[in-house]
């Protein structure tokens, strides 16, 4: 075959429809400019498989809203109807809200050309825009992907598309009562914000997969999905969490007075029991959240699970979830627990389990693997209780791993699961031959070891009442104040475009000052993390703080105060107003190159009745006495 000459119009020999594929691949501006190049483009962009509506980078004033309003407006007009329409992408970058972009009517025209799938990406700055809450009607619509936006009832009814099989959903506020849809096979909601009153049920009877990472407000419950075959639950900071899990205790309390968002008064379970159909599990919660305990009073029989993941949540209380769960898994073949190294009193405090009880519904287990930290007394345990019950010591794999809870692996907040692997030590190996070699000497002398069991069982028992005792004489549970943490500059990668996790703390409480400057140890504390936090304007940084604290901004007001240290050499630490873009920014920058923890402490107050103002009353909002002052009386002391 002949080559091409030079002066050859390779594109022009090209057939319309891989021309209008290469065309797909522009944003829809640069598409139709196109059109300029020759007499044939000039209808091409029109017929285009796939439109790219994109914004992203740019910050839309209202004059440009407007223009992108008409723009795309037009181009639909022009458009080929009777060409296909594969999939539509909307990407924008920040927009003033007194305009908003038409995104509402773009999707309705969209769905009219039967586009399969639907992409809506706002930047996180315009994460209070609300889709219309107005049902979908598409006969063809089978993938939706939605980031940033506010979602309410009627949207997340499904029953008029009934093709739809995968919804992801990212960054999302889900005001709605209930997600409906007969045809959905996976799910994926990351880092969304769920209704608290009433939780949000999400009834999906032919999902397939799941993936609910990071929720904040209410776990929502899971109804009956009778062909879920893997799922992956990661739980941080929801509102379902309880100040007793992190002391190793129990929150099963349906009306317990220190859980924030209980809400559990209909008794019904909220995750297991949707979750019971599924081969493959992986739960995950920090200690203190409590749902997963509270579910396992409804504990349901998984009759097809055979790989289950969980962390240190299931361990705590002489292993009573774990044991429970291997209690109701009849054909579990994989088993893997990842462990962070708990608090001491975990090690010390013991349920009431019976060791003589065979705690294994299943037959087919075949492997069991460890993943800690630190070999401790949790590891000893579950090697005594599987080589106790006729696991071999061959099926049982410890791995001493570095395991990364707090912080997120990637930017979809993946979560923890990151490990990393360092090398053993002779004497740890040893410590491990050694346990091994006495469980199987305790196999073979399984009479006497028992009654050890009950002796040792007995011993811990005592002491638990004593540490209750002593728990009791306390009022509150002081952690270490942040003046005398050390700074943790791996918290703060070298590139400022990925997230960094702030420590939020908020509610009552009083500023105490000492020797390096103020303590915020009685207020509550919430780890979050922000993406791109440098390159937030401080309005998106309120209106994200008030979404995810459920502020009301007719009534209620807030004040944001960074910790801050003005010493050039050691730490002395002060509270710093923040009121604006540029502080905000700077506060973030500084933060970072000085290795400073990203602490923010939140006020919140009520707002002056207007009436009051009328009447004269010109005296501002003032800060509490404890705010204010701490930096001078930390000063003083």
């Amino acid at each position: 075959m002949p080559r091409p000459r030079g002066g050859d119009d390779r594109l022009g020999a090209l057939p319309d429809e891989a021309l209008q594929h290469v065309l797909s691949f522009l944003p829809l501006p640069e598409a139709v400019r196109t059109g300029a190049l020759a007499r044939r483009w000039r209808h091409l962009w029109k017929s285009m498989p796939v439109l790219r509506i994109t914004g992203e980078g740019r910050v839309l004033n209202r004059r440009g809203v407007r223009r992108l309003n008409r723009f795309v407006n037009h181009l639909l007009l022009l458009r080929d109807r009777s060409a296909r329409l594969d999939a539509c992408e909307i990407n924008l970058g920040t927009f003033r809200s007194q305009d908003d972009p038409q995104i509402n009517l773009w999707i309705r025209h969209v769905l009219l050309c039967e586009a399969q799938d639907l992409w809506v990406h706002l930047s996180i700055d315009n994460n209070s825009f609300e889709m219309e809450n107005l049902a979908l009607v598409s006969r063809h619509l089978t993938r939706l992907e939605l980031s940033n936006v506010v979602l309410k009832d009627h949207f997340l009814n499904f029953s008029s598309c009934p093709a739809l099989e995968e919804l992801v959903t990212r960054n999302c506020h889900i005001e709605a009562e209930e997600i409906l849809s007969e045809s959905l096979k996976w799910l994926t909601a990351v880092d969304c914000v769920f209704s608290s009153y009433p939780r949000t049920r999400i009834s999906l009877p032919s999902l397939v997969a799941l993936e609910l990472t990071e929720p904040w407000g209410s776990t929502p419950v899971l109804e009956s999905m009778p062909s879920l075959l893997t799922a992956s639950i990661k739980l941080t900071d929801c509102d379902d969490h309880c100040g007793k899990e992190e002391f190793g205790g129990s929150c099963d309390d349906n009306a317990c007075d220190n859980c924030g968002a209980n809400g559990g008064s209909s008794g019904d379970c909220v995750l297991l029991d949707g979750l019971s159909e599924a081969e493959s599990l992986e739960l995950i919660a920090k200690p203190r959240v409590f749902i997963f305990r509270r579910d396992l009073m409804w504990c349901p029989t998984f009759s097809k699970l055979k790989t289950l993941l969980l962390n240190e949540w299931s361990v705590a209380i002489d292993l009573v979830a774990l044991i429970c769960f291997l209690q109701h898994t009849p054909v579990l073949e994989k088993l893997t627990l990842q462990l962070i190294e708990a608090p001491a009193n975990w090690m010390e405090n013991e349920g009431s389990y019976d060791p003589t009880e065979n705690p294994f519904a299943s037959k087919q287990l075949k492997v069991v693997e460890v993943k800690c930290e630190k070999f401790d007394l949790r590891v000893h345990k579950i090697i005594m209780i599987f080589s106790t019950y006729g696991v071999n010591i061959e099926q049982i794999y410890i791995q001493r791993s570095v395991i990364h809870s707090e912080e997120p692996t990637d930017d979809s907040g993946a979560g923890p699961s990151r490990l990393r692997t360092p090398p053993i030590s002779t004497s740890e190996n040893a410590q491990l031959k050694s346990t091994i070699d006495q469980m199987l000497r305790q196999q073979q002398e399984l009479p006497a070891q028992q009654q050890q069991q009950h002796h040792f069982l007995s011993q811990l028992q005592r002491r638990q009442q004593i540490l209750c005792d002593i728990t009791a004489q306390l009022s509150k549970y002081s952690a270490p104040p942040l003046s005398q943490r050390p700074p943790q500059a791996n918290l703060y990668p070298s590139d400022m475009s990925s997230k960094l996790i702030f420590d939020f703390y908020y509610g009552e409480g009083n500023v105490r000052c000492g020797q390096n400057g103020v303590d915020l140890s009685e207020f509550k504390c919430m780890t979050r993390g922000i993406e791109r936090a440098a390159e937030r304007s401080f309005e998106a940084v309120c209106n994200w703080l008030i979404r995810g604290f459920r502020i009301d901004p007719q009534t209620d007001g807030l004040t944001i105060y960074a910790m801050v240290s003005r010493e050039p050499i050691g730490y002395f630490w002060e509270l710093m107003p923040i009121d604006c873009t540029d502080i905000w920014r700077r506060y973030v920058e500084m933060a970072c190159e000085r290795c400073w923890p990203l602490t923010i402490l939140l006020h919140m107050y009520k707002k002056r009745n207007t009436l009051d103002v009328a009447m004269g009353n010109d005296e501002g909002q003032s800060m509490p006495s404890d705010v204010g002052s701490g930096n001078d009386r930390a000063r003083q002391s």
